[in-house]
């Protein structure tokens, strides 16, 4: 479009000058024409008269070409200043559509180079804020990881006390096991001894001769004295007193022993096994040991 307008006001112009050209042509030929017929002033009235009729045809027509070039020229001049005003109208309206469209896209970049600022400030306020994050998460993690390691040092050391522990009640369960076992022998052994020593009290009873008894009396004061030392022994020598106790029961008091003597004995022996079976409940326990300590107290007294 540009080139359009150049090439129209470019023949606009070279019109303009071919009027011009042709007006100032117009006007020396008709001036050429007055001087050529008007110069000579030595003819006769009568041509002069001719002349003169001759120059105003000839003024005359020349007036009316003259007018009519003029006007065309106007004509022309006013289609060619029509033309350039409409052009120049088109091209200002142009130029004013690209100048609103230019201030238009000029306004959308500053306020899209605005929002760019905006969302950089925000993007580096978010970058700042994240940092301080990331930097307190680090903070928390580090202490979260030393009491993780404290916890688990307490972990290893309660686990270690654990198994202290556990070990040490294995090895007084163990103890309590065997020592259960032992004072269950003892008691076994001691109630073995009492019920011995009830065996010769009435044998003592039964027989009532003097030097019977007396022999008897040693014997009993005999076992009551083995009786003491293996209590305080401990139950050692219960097997080597209860063994002699047996032998020397049997061998003295073999021929005196009926049928009431062995009931008596499974009686006893009866009477021995229920008091081991009720030491072993604790509900039991104290009754009876402190029962069979009254009767061997009163015995060794």
């Amino acid at each position: 479009e540009e080139e359009e307008d150049e090439d129209q006001r470019s023949r606009n112009d070279q019109d303009i000058k071919l009027s011009i050209k042709r007006s100032d042509t117009g006007h020396q030929h008709v001036n050429h024409h007055h001087f050529l017929f008007s110069a000579p002033s030595s003819f006769s009235p009568d041509q002069d008269s001719d002349t003169n009729l001759d120059l105003v045809a000839q003024s005359s027509f020349s007036g009316v070409e003259t007018a009519a070039a003029s006007a065309a020229v106007r004509r022309r001049l006013a289609r060619i200043l029509r033309a350039a005003d409409s052009t120049m109208q088109r091209r200002l309206a142009q130029l004013s559509t690209e100048l609103a469209r230019t201030d238009t896209e000029l306004l959308c970049e500053r306020a899209h180079s605005q929002h760019l600022a905006q969302e950089r400030q925000e993007v580096a306020d978010r970058e700042r804020s994240l940092s301080r994050q990331v930097d307190v998460a680090v903070m928390v993690i580090a202490a979260l990881k030393e009491q993780l390691n404290a916890s688990e040092n307490e972990l290893e050391r309660r686990e270690r006390e654990v198994l202290t522990i556990q070990k040490f009640l294995e090895a007084a369960a163990r103890q309590e096991t065997s020592g259960k076992v032992r004072i269950q022998h003892f008691i076994e052994n001691l109630l073995g001894r009492i019920a011995l020593a009830e065996k010769l009290v009435e044998y003592y009873q039964v027989n009532s001769s003097q030097p019977r008894c007396n022999h008897y009396k040693q014997q009993s004061d005999n076992g009551a004295h083995r009786i003491t030392k293996s209590r305080s022994a401990g139950g050692q020598l219960f097997s080597s007193g209860l063994h002699d106790n047996r032998a020397q029961s049997s061998s003295q008091f073999g021929p005196s022993f009926s049928k009431a003597g062995l009931d008596r004995e499974w009686e006893r022996r009866e009477r021995l096994a229920q008091s081991s079976r009720l030491f072993c409940r604790p509900e039991h326990r104290d009754d009876i040991w402190n029962h069979q300590r009254r009767r061997s107290t009163g015995y060794e007294a």
